[in-house]
Parts: C-alpha cells; structure tokens; sequence
C-alpha cells in the first residue's frame, strides 16, 4: 500500500510540475516570430504581390494592380508560422483592398508599388541590420496583462517597432505591428 501512495503521489507531482510549464512571454513570442521571418525572408519575399511589377519583361505601360492570389498566399505562409493572429491577416486584407482602390484611381505603372514600397513586417525599408541583430534588439516599453500585450522593441539602428498581441487559448499572436521610432527634431 505504501509503495502504490509513494507512486500515485510521485506521478500526481511530475504530472503537476509537467503541466504547469509556462507558456513563452509575448516578448520571446515576438523574438521567436523575428527568427522565424529571418529564415524564411527569402521565401517570404519572392511573392510578388502587385501585378505589373519588377519584372523586365512586364510591359511598363500595363498598370499596377494587387495581386490578391498572392497576397493570401503571402498572408497563408505567416499564419502557418504559428504567430500571427487572424486580426493580422484581416488588417492586411483591408491594406491590401484599400491598395487596389488607390491604384484604379491614381494609377501607377512604374516605380515602387505605393503601399507596397517597404517591408510589411519591419514596417520599413532599411531593416537588414536589424533583423541580423536580433538578439540585440531589446524591450523598451511593455504593458501586459492575460489577454493583451503591447511591446515596444528597439532594434540596434534604434528604430521602434510596436507588437501588439493577444492571448488566444495560452498562445501569444500577433495582431499588428507598428513603426513607432521617434524622430529627433533638431533646430538651428
């Protein structure tokens, strides 16, 4: 009887300590979204998400248009990385309708896609450094509670990036990203 308790309570114990692992902070979940982009930047990056754009056989006369076959599956290959939230995906969804809007009523046919002119998950177009650098980026500002998270991570050139996450069944996802780097104004 003694040996059967000393196992019951042996195994009640591990299974406590097994299950009462925590789940990672919103900051190592931003953290571990970076290296998973860091990976797959060029896999991410090949999608080209407007018609009409950077190719040099394209004719330059058509006009630029989103792509939105392409767009969902640029979209489908951030949610399969298991960080982002589906409040993420329906904030680009709008971005990228709102996009195809601009270009029927401001048309374009050269140059850099407007919309589409920097990196959507750096929120800018020099951005190399940094997410090298991972590791050395730091939080500067946090406010979290159980369901909700807002960060603010300084890469190495300073630029301010601003995740906002939510808790969705003791997973952290992302639900936007900001650019929130702060200008130095200088007089003379």
């Amino acid at each position: 009887m003694k040996y059967s308790t000393l196992v019951f309570f042996l195994i009640f114990v591990s299974s406590c300590s097994f299950n009462n692992k925590q789940a990672p902070e919103p900051s190592d979940r931003v953290v571990e979204f970076l290296k998973w982009y860091k990976t797959n930047i060029n896999t991410v990056g090949r999608i080209n998400m407007v018609n009409n754009n950077g190719n040099a056989l394209v004719d330059s006369t058509k006009l630029y248009s989103v792509n939105f076959d392409s767009t969902e599956k640029y979209l489908s290959l951030l949610k399969r990385s298991g960080f982002i939230s589906d409040k993420y995906m329906n904030k680009w969804r709008k971005h990228f309708t709102h996009a195809d809007k601009d270009y029927k009523s401001n048309p374009q046919y050269d140059g850099p896609p407007e919309a589409f002119d920097f990196d959507l998950i750096m929120c800018s177009q020099e951005y190399d450094d940094d997410l090298k650098n991972i590791d050395k980026a730091r939080v500067v500002d946090e406010v979290t509670n159980s369901v909700n998270s807002v960060l603010t991570f300084e890469f190495p050139s300073k630029m301010q990036l601003e995740y906002t996450l939510s808790n969705n069944k003791g997973k952290w996802e992302i639900d936007d990203i900001q650019n929130v780097t702060r200008q130095e104004i200088t007089t003379k």
